[in-house]
């Protein structure tokens, strides 16, 4: 037996040395990848301005350094590689040959840790020499353009910058064009080891210059230029830790190329295998070898577009190499590409256990999935434990110290780790079948080899998925756990209680129903047997839209129990039974056993205590509790979506469509329960239980339906996440419309263009509105009506469509907040009512012909002017609360109202409902009948037009109640200090100029901090006398009760008796004087007498009682003339009349006569007189 490996596969490709010496193409094997990136060539030379850019990417030994060689001979029409590519696509190669302008001019570089530039200046000065020197025949007589060519070498080797580089290249390209018509190809092969470069000296490896050549390359107006690099991985993987700006700048060259993908598929590697191999075999290991193929074949699993005789004759032609492992060499080397394992490499080294060295060893010897266990762990080594699966490997060099001695069990071992690692890649997983067909040996001894590892423990056998898997290195016994969680489940355990363990089933969608309507209906899904589905029937699903009830009889009465479903769902309520739909179905037996041994293992998962310190025990048991969960999935769909079962619903036989399976009849029972549930295609709303940021939108949006709806988008600016729930519910639904000369929330029973669903659901909260006049109906009971069928609105449009008839209806419709009337919605109300709708509630407002006549009379009086007809109670309820809403608290307490006054205050004030407010608690508070059912004739008008006259005059008595308050309290400032002004302003003035003279002489606290209000000259009058006012009853006055008024009276006589106190000592100027009209002109006067305390004041003269004080000390002067007494004497009188007037200032009760008198002394004590 001979063996060998064709020689054009036995060595690498190096570009430029293969190129350039003297490797030709002879052997090249043309693939289906090889042809598809051949096609992207003549696409981009048939498409002038196309990408002519590409990043050919792909695994270590995957033909891209020979694909590039390949492409640089076809663009240079070098009949190597024209011949090839003919024979594999003659209409491709005819293509290419049209397409072409002429023959190219190759630049090679192949990649190393240098910058990217000075690379590229050296390709290029190669080609422009090996140019100069002459090319193929095709390229004729090169001697006039030797001199250029010549010249641009050492241009290129000169080069030093981006610039001059990408100058140096548009010469080039112009020269080739010049001579053959074609241009440059420029190919890097290994561009990674620049890339890494780059990474590492981001100053010198500037990856810029490509970006360039690709913009250039895609130029139709210069000479032609195709760009092609050659990477082993992706282009990011080199940017890893890079700042995100240089990751940014990379990802702006690489957006210039086009990738290209470079991996063979497994046909296409079992073509390469087969031409690689020369092998004259005798003709018993032939035999052997077909019968592994036909084996292989019929155990693998593979990919449905592969011609199954063609692998077979491509497996057969690839012999020695068993047919498992040619298989299996694809996949298992593109996954070890960072290994820099090749598949021919491992053909051609003959390294120990390679394939050379195995086959040569014997005559009659293939080579299995063993030996490659061998070549990988021999040559790899400690590589394949930095793979994902390292711990594999570990595992099953354990495993093969356990089993030493035994050559057929090591064998099987090795296959089972192989297969674990790569298998499922090539439709070869570790199974009995795939074993059987590679093991090399016969069935028994496979078999015996294969029992004797698991009772070793060194292999474990998954039953439900046919595959063995290397023991992960426990001593836990996983057999016996199992046999005695078998004996723990009970065997007659209900088959839907073992499912609804094992599998608990996940509910179904309505999808077409969700996308016509944009509203996602669930369906539960439930599992009962032939004892459990009445009760199941009899309680309405809550949390979802319906529910799917799967009836899983025990025993074999399919049928009668499907006729009791028909009978009963047919006597049950719609609502309960049209929303259930009831499902016998048929080969449920053979659920039973799968979903015991899911419930076992969950037993031993649960009850097990030898399983909380083996990890890898617990890891095999949650794998094959996976397995088996996977297996136990596909029955039991495939079972329940049979349309064999019995399928029922609301008493009727459901046709089930075998094909389509459950969804359209989801969908049909959406449709006929939810008839009526509006088209709203927006998903934050449109749901039970919306996000937060959806509810602040929401409040948003309710707000503006409130306040804007006159407004063009409901005066939302921009598009903030409000202006998406306005389009999709409120503008596309069509409740808000353009309508006359406004935009409105419009009447969907009159407009046009609205949605239907919207207009039923909003019908349907006025009808509710309107036949329960009788009183309030709560907000909950109006949003439970359109939740349920046949509207099923979900949570999040509820208060929307509420708001929608609220605002439009504003002067129909009355809002109550436990109990209490909002005669107008606020933002705070609004996000009251979203987080507690239960404080809320609804009343439709209506008045009586005899009550429109008290609003006819009312109307003009509280601002309102509409024709009779058209009055609302609603809108002067309003008005006449909005006037006093703002009064303030002092209002609401003061017992100084008149009592009409303080009657309508109390029937304002406790008012519940506003049509009793209106017609019946102010009449009766005013002394009129109620207004009710009455004819409205002449002596009823009268006596309307009489209450609202009334009424009119008490609200203004309320009105100016606190006015009056502030007015009395300027009328006590008036008289506590003696205040001369004529208007308030003057007094305010003229306190206040007094205050500031004794600013500096205020001791006591509460008299300076009187002092420092009363000084102030920056508030107003009003806002002056409400601070004085504050600060003596500790209360602003708005606040104020009766008892605060009288706190003012006595805090106010107390510090004036203080203010005027200070005020007789000091006579000091005010600081920062007054204008001199207000001057004030001041006597300090001061009497002491014998046996008397002293007597002090400060006397204020006003300018206006300048000429009263002149006239006053005129003639007291002229009776002190007409005494011939002495001066002494005449100043004795003075202090005597002097003394007895400070005395009566201060408070005495006696006149100024009798305390003269008392004071007038025997004429022997005159010397004593001071």
């Amino acid at each position: 037996m001979s063996v060998s490996i064709r020689g054009s596969f036995q060595r690498s490709v190096q570009l430029v040395r293969d190129f350039y010496g003297s490797g030709d193409l002879s052997g090249y094997v043309v693939t289906s990848k090889a042809l598809e990136t051949t096609g992207r060539l003549a696409d981009a030379l048939a498409t002038p301005g196309s990408t002519r850019a590409w990043a050919v990417s792909g695994p270590y030994g995957g033909g891209k350094s020979s694909y590039a060689l390949f492409a640089s001979r076809l663009l240079q029409r070098d009949s190597s590689a024209l011949e090839p590519l003919a024979a594999a696509d003659a209409g491709l190669a005819e293509r290419f040959g049209k397409v072409s302008p002429g023959a190219f001019c190759p630049v090679l570089v192949v990649g190393s840790r240098t910058p990217i530039v000075t690379a590229l200046a050296a390709g290029l000065v190669r080609a422009m020499e090996s140019f100069a020197a002459g090319g193929p025949e095709e390229l004729g007589e090169q001697a006039k353009f030797e001199e250029r060519a010549r010249a641009l070498a050492a241009e290129a080797r000169a080069a030093t910058t981006e610039a001059s580089v990408l100058e140096a290249y548009d010469r080039a390209a112009a020269l080739v064009q010049d001579r053959t018509g074609g241009g440059l190809f420029l190919v890097v092969d290994e561009l990674g080891k620049h890339l890494e470069y780059a990474a590492l000296h981001p100053a010198d490896g500037d990856l810029f210059v490509l970006q360039s050549l690709a913009e250039r390359a895609a130029r139709a107006d210069a000479a032609p230029l195709l760009v092609m690099t050659v990477l082993h991985q992706a282009f990011e993987r080199y940017a890893v830790g890079l700042s995100s700006k240089q990751r940014d700048d990379w990802r702006k060259v690489q957006g210039r190329f086009e990738d290209v993908a470079f991996v063979e598929p497994t046909g296409e590697t079992l073509r390469l295998l087969a031409e690689a191999i020369e092998a004259d075999l005798p003709a018993p290991l032939v035999k052997k070898g077909s019968k592994a193929v036909r084996v292989t074949l019929k155990a693998a699993t593979l990919p449905a577009r592969l011609d199954v005789a063609a692998v077979g004759d491509l497996l057969g032609a690839a012999l020695p190499l068993h047919p498992s492992v040619a298989l299996l060499v694809g996949p298992l080397f593109r996954r070890l590409a960072q290994n820099e394992r090749s598949l021919f490499s491992f053909l051609a080294s003959g390294e120990p256990r390679g394939f050379l060295d195995v086959v040569r060893e014997g005559q009659n010897a293939l080579y299995r999935l063993d030996h490659l266990y061998d070549y990988l762990t021999g040559t790899l080594g400690g590589a394949l434990y930095h793979d994902g699966s390292g711990q594999l490997w570990a595992e099953a060099e354990a495993a093969l110290t356990r089993v030493a001695g035994d050559p057929l069990q090591e064998r099987m071992l090795k296959q089972v780790a192989v297969l674990s690692f790569v298998g499922a890649l090539a439709g070869l997983p570790p199974s009995e079948a795939v074993l059987l067909a590679s093991s090399g040996a016969t069935p028994k001894q496979t078999r015996a080899a294969l029992q004797a590892l698991r009772d070793a423990r060194a292999v474990a056998y998954r039953p439900f998925h046919d595959e063995y898997r290397v023991w992960e290195g426990s001593d836990f016994d996983l057999s016996g756990a199992l046999a005695t969680a078998r004996t723990e489940v009970p065997l007659h355990t209900p088959l839907a209680e073992l499912l609804e363990r094992a599998a608990p089933p996940e509910p179904l969608i309505a999808r077409r129903h969700a996308f016509e309507t944009g509203t996602t209906r669930v369906f539960e899904v439930v599992y009962t047997d032939e004892h459990g589905w009445p009760g199941v029937l009899a309680v309405p699903p809550s949390r979802t839209d319906g529910r799917v009830v799967y009836v899983l009889p025990e025993q074999e009465v399919a049928a009668t129990v499907a006729e009791e479903i028909t009978a009963a769902t047919a006597q049950a309520p719609s609502e309960t039974a049209g929303v259930q739909l009831f499902c016998v179905p048929s080969g449920v037996s053979g659920l039973r056993d799968l979903a015991r041994d899911v419930a076992s293992l969950d037993w031993v998962r649960q009850n097990t205590s030898a399983l909380d310190g083996d990890k890898a025990a617990r890891r095999e048991v949650d794998e094959q509790r996976a397995d088996l969960r996977a297996t136990l999935d596909h029955r039991l769909g495939a079972v329940l979506a049979s349309a064999e079962g019995a399928w029922v619903r609301a008493g009727a036989t459901v046709p089930m469509d075998g094909d389509a399976g459950l969804q359209p009849v989801l969908s049909d029972v959406c449709d006929e329960v939810f008839a009526q549930t509006p088209h709203v295609r927006n998903e934050l709303l449109n749901r039970r239980k919306p996000s937060s940021s959806a509810v602040r939108a929401q409040k948003l949006l309710l707000r503006a339906m409130v306040e804007d709806a006159s407004l063009p988008s409901l005066g939302i600016e921009g598009t903030p996440a409000e202006f998406g729930l306005y389009v999709s519910v409120l503008r596309e639904t069509g409740l808000h419309q353009f309508v006359g000369d406004s935009w409105q929330l419009v009447d969907p029973t009159v407009a046009k263009d609205v949605d239907a669903g919207s207009a039923a659901v909003c019908s349907a909260l006025v009808d509710a509105l309107q036949n329960a006049r009788s009183g309030p109906v709560s907000v909950v009971d109006l949003y439970e009506r359109i939740r349920r069928a046949p509207y099923g609105v979900r949570d999040g449009l509820l208060p929307v469509f509420l708001f929608a008839v609220l605002a439009r209806l504003g002067d129909d419709v009355a809002v109550f907040e436990d109990g209490v009337y909002q005669w107008s919605l606020s933002y705070e109300a609004v996000e009251r009512l979203l987080r507690g709708p239960q404080a809320f509630s609804v009343q439709w407002v209506a008045a009586t012909p005899a009550q429109r006549t008290a609003l006819d009379a009312l109307a003009p009086r509280v601002g309102l002017t509409a024709p009779v007809e058209d009055l609302k109670p609603l809108p002067v309820v309003g008005r006449i609360l909005q006037a006093v809403s703002g009064l303030p608290a002092y209002v609401r307490k003061t017992d100084g109202l008149t009592d009409t006054a303080t009657a309508v205050r109390e029937a304002l004030v406790h008012a519940t409902e506003p049509a009793a407010l209106l017609f019946r608690d102010l009449p009766t508070a005013l002394g009129f009948e109620a207004f009710g059912d009455e004819t409205a004739d002449k002596a009823l008008r009268e006596r309307a037009v009489s209450f609202a006259d009334v009424l009119a005059d008490t609200l203004r008595e309320l009105g100016t109640a606190y006015d009056d308050l502030l007015s009395d309290l300027d009328d006590a400032f008036r008289a506590a200090f003696d205040l001369r002004g004529t208007t308030a302003d003057a007094r305010r003035d003229e306190l206040a100029a007094r205050s500031r003279a004794l600013s500096g002489e205020a001791v006591d606290l509460q008299l300076r901090s009187f002092i420092v209000r009363a000084a102030d000259d920056l508030a107003d009058t009003r806002a002056w006398t409400e601070s004085l006012a504050a600060l003596l009853a500790r209360t602003p006055p708005a606040q104020w009760s009766d008892a605060d008024l009288k706190q003012f009276s006595a805090a106010l006589a107390d510090v004036a008796r203080t203010f005027l106190t200070r005020e007789s000592v000091s006579f000091a100027p005010a600081e920062g004087a007054a204008d001199p009209a207000r001057t004030v002109t001041k006597f300090r006067l001061s009497v002491t007498a014998t046996h008397e305390e002293e007597r002090q004041t400060v006397v204020s003269v006003h300018a206006e009682d300048v000429p009263k004080v002149r006239d006053v000390a005129e003639r007291v002067s002229r009776l002190l003339a007409e005494s011939d007494a002495s001066l002494d004497t005449k100043l004795a009188a003075l202090s005597q009349l002097s003394l007895a007037m400070l005395q009566q200032r201060a408070g005495g009760e006696d006149t100024v006569e009798e305390i003269l008198a008392a004071l007038l002394l025997p004429p022997d004590d005159l010397s004593d007189h001071a």
